[in-house]
């Protein structure tokens, strides 16, 4: 999977993140984006990391409707 939004959607369809966490992953890659970012790119990838990071660290459970 080259396309990193493609999993940060994957992962927000399977969890419930803390609203604060998504919000700001949000502001994040919006910023990026309109900066000329591409959703290939590293810190897209970064992104998925901090959300893979909260499912490791118990801030996020899988989703009710998806189990």
């Amino acid at each position: 999977m080259n396309d990193g939004m493609k999993k940060i959607n994957q992962l927000l369809d399977e969890y419930d993140f803390p609203a604060k966490t998504v919000l700001d992953i949000k502001q994040r890659l919006g910023d990026w984006l309109v900066s000329g970012g591409k959703p290939t790119d590293a810190y897209v990838w970064q992104q998925v990391r901090c959300l893979e990071n909260c499912i490791k660290y118990g801030f996020a459970e899988r989703s009710v409707i998806n189990v």
